[in-house]
C-alpha cells in the first residue's frame, strides 16, 4: 500500500482511510466492499476529500500526494490501549450429513500492547475485554507483534478455546488508527479470513477500568463508527458503565 505525506490535510481516519485507498487505484465499489461501507458514503467521502486537497480526479490526488516509502512506525509508538472491532465468519457446525454453513458476526475488544524484548517481536499483548454481536462468550485472547514499516504482522492464540492465526494491520494518522485483516486459523480453520480495524484510546490520569463493566456491544460498536466518521477521540471512561 502507498504512504503518503498528508501532514497539511485535516483528515478524520475513514477519510484516510479512503484517501490511501484511492491512492491505491481502487474504485467506489472496491473501497465500500473492504470498509464496510455504503458506495454513496464513500463517494462523499470522495469527494471531500477532493475539496479539501485541492484536485478534481483521483489521478490529480495521486499526483499531488506521491508515495513516501521511508516512512516507518516504531513499535513503541503503538504499546498502550486500543479499542478493535473485528468482522469475522465462521463455520458452524454441523452433523457430518449435513452442508456446511457459515456464521458472520463482529467482535469488539479492548487490546493493550506493550514493547517486549524478543528477537523477533517488537510488542506483545492480549485483549482486557470483549463484546459479540451475537451476545455469546468472547474470545480470550494473547498476540505478539513485529511492526515493519508502516505495517504490523502479528500471531495470536485464544487462550479460551486454545486456537492461534495471525494478522496484519496498516498504520495510520500518527499511530491513531490501524486497520487490515485477519488471515486465518492456523489450528482448525474454524475462523475465515476478516476486517480488522484498530482505533487509540486514551488513558486519563489515575483511571482504573473496571473491566466487568464493558459497555454492550451496541454502544461500543456506536462509539466506533462515530469516531471513524468524526475524527473524534476515544477515552478510557467512554468504554465502561
Amino acid at each position: 500500500m502507498l504512504r503518503v505525506h498528508m501532514d497539511k490535510l485535516t483528515l478524520t481516519p475513514r477519510q484516510e482511510q479512503v484517501m490511501r485507498l484511492l491512492l491505491d487505484g481502487a474504485t467506489e465499489k472496491e473501497i465500500a466492499h473492504q470498509l464496510g461501507i455504503a458506495p454513496s458514503t464513500v463517494k462523499d467521502h470522495r469527494m471531500a476529500l477532493y475539496q479539501k486537497a485541492h484536485v478534481a480526479t483521483q489521478k490529480q490526488l495521486l499526483k499531488k500526494y506521491p508515495s513516501n516509502l521511508d516512512s516507518s512506525t516504531p513499535s513503541h509508538s503503538l504499546a498502550g490501549y486500543w479499542l478493535s472491532r473485528f468482522d469475522f465468519e465462521n463455520y458452524i457446525h454441523a452433523q457430518p450429513e449435513q452442508e456446511q454453513q457459515y456464521r458472520r458476526g463482529v467482535q469488539i475488544n479492548l487490546e493493550h500492547m506493550a514493547t517486549y524484548s524478543d528477537a523477533y517481536f517488537g510488542l506483545k499483548g492480549k485483549n482486557m475485554c470483549g463484546a459479540r454481536s451475537e451476545n455469546r462468550q468472547s474470545y480470550e485472547h494473547e498476540f505478539r507483534i513485529r511492526s515493519i514499516d508502516q505495517h504490523i504482522v502479528g500471531i495470536w492464540e485464544n487462550s479460551n478455546t486454545k486456537n492461534v492465526g495471525c494478522f496484519q494491520l496498516t498504520v495510520h494518522t500518527h499511530s491513531q488508527t490501524m486497520y487490515g485483516s485477519h488471515l486465518g486459523n492456523a489450528s482448525n480453520g474454524i475462523v475465515r479470513a476478516g476486517k480488522w480495524i484498530w482505533l487509540r484510546v486514551e488513558v486519563p490520569e489515575l483511571y482504573v477500568p473496571n473491566y466487568t463493566k464493558f459497555k454492550s456491544f451496541e454502544a461500543l460498536n456506536s462509539l466506533i463508527d462515530s469516531a471513524l466518521d468524526t475524527g473524534s477521540s476515544i477515552s478510557l471512561n467512554d468504554l465502561f458503565d
